[in-house]
């Protein structure tokens, strides 16, 4: 399968030189603007002190949910609910427009390839279409086929929606966000060593729009079963 491929004709821009806080500040200050302290505050809340991706809170957040649900009928024929995550990360990929525009890589090498391939690589980018790439936590081992010969499998990979918010978390927690003048946001991970960063291997990189950011958890948070 070929390597997906982020190709455009639009300009390439960096993000705005102020950072996260007086980007807040610039936001909530701003008349034109629908966003409040209150809202700031739920966005740290949801993406860095609560985030899906810890167990703890996927199921505190979620298990009342039911688009987070899925049911299940046993052989007596009774029904009962369980957490289905996928269900609702699919239709946070459609409506982000990333649905046809992230990559979820293993090793070091592939995330580094695609990163340059979808024009996330750097911080002068194209800042309008939106995508994402994403280096998972997995284990690998050496198997050998029935004709002998080493391979390399992959096992216990993480699921894609636990990934997407564990990156998006430390992009907020090490204060990698970018914004830009057109309204996306950069959000970028890297490795960490000793609690330092290594600003040469980054692991993960998504570009959306500010507001998808709100619309997510809105989305997450609204039971439609009651709608």
């Amino acid at each position: 399968m070929d390597r997906m491929k982020h190709r455009c004709v639009e300009a390439k821009k960096s993000p705005l030189s102020a950072g996260i806080v007086e980007r807040f500040e610039a936001i909530v200050t701003d008349s034109e603007n629908r966003y409040a302290y209150s809202d700031i505050l739920k966005l740290i809340d949801f993406y860095l002190l609560h985030p899906l991706n810890e167990e703890k809170y996927a199921q505190e957040i979620l298990r009342d949910t039911f688009h987070w649900r899925k049911k299940r009928k046993a052989s007596d024929g009774s029904e009962s609910f369980f957490l289905y995550p996928d269900k609702m990360f699919q239709q946070m990929l459609e409506t982000s427009g990333l649905k046809d525009n992230i990559c979820f890589l293993y090793t070091e090498n592939a995330t580094k390839k695609a990163l340059v391939d979808m024009d996330l690589s750097s911080s002068h980018i194209c800042p309008v279409h939106p995508r994402a790439v994403l280096n998972m936590n997995s284990q690998s081992k050496i198997v050998e086929d029935d004709d002998g010969n080493l391979k390399v499998e992959t096992t216990n990979a993480e699921p894609g929606w636990r990934c997407f918010f564990r990156h998006i978390r430390n992009a907020f927690a090490h204060n990698n966000v970018s914004f830009f003048e057109n309204g996306t946001v950069l959000l970028k991970d890297f490795q960490r060593n000793n609690d330092k960063q290594n600003d040469k291997k980054m692991t993960a990189a998504i570009l959306i729009r500010f507001d998808t950011l709100f619309e997510w958890i809105q989305m997450i948070e609204t039971d439609q079963e009651n709608n």
